[in-house]
């Protein structure tokens, strides 16, 4: 993907991409502009992550999720309104409860741990 041009002055060394590291970047910008394979990862992140992290329904703020490594899909953040819808269709498919406490906190729901474990996608 990248190529070394080797070191100049006893530096740092020069590299620079590839045809296929120009091909792998390319891809990777247009994977980044894909609005549901964005929210399709951010489901399946956030679940897993809520069972890996609170475990059997124990409620925790949402936003908490924004600062771990799965809150990134193709080498950018998630945003907290991609989050937000998210949560919405988990909420809507059960997977999720929202629970009205200040600031808002959800829990994982049994069938939300069905899925978790079944280790395939929401």
């Amino acid at each position: 993907m990248v190529e070394i041009l080797g070191v100049m002055g006893g530096n740092k060394p020069h590299v620079r991409l590839t045809d296929a590291g120009r091909v792998a970047v390319h891809q990777l910008k247009n994977l980044q502009r894909d609005r549901a394979a964005r929210l399709w990862h951010t489901m399946d992140a956030f679940l897993r992550w809520l069972f890996d992290t609170v475990g059997e329904q124990t409620p925790i703020n949402p936003s908490l999720f924004l600062a771990t490594p799965g809150s990134y899909f193709a080498g950018i953040e998630i945003t907290g309104t991609e989050l937000h819808q998210a949560l919405a269709y988990l909420a809507e498919h059960d997977l999720i409860h929202h629970i009205d406490t200040d600031p808002a906190t959800v829990a994982i729901t049994p069938h939300g741990v069905s899925c978790a474990l079944s280790g395939g996608s929401v």
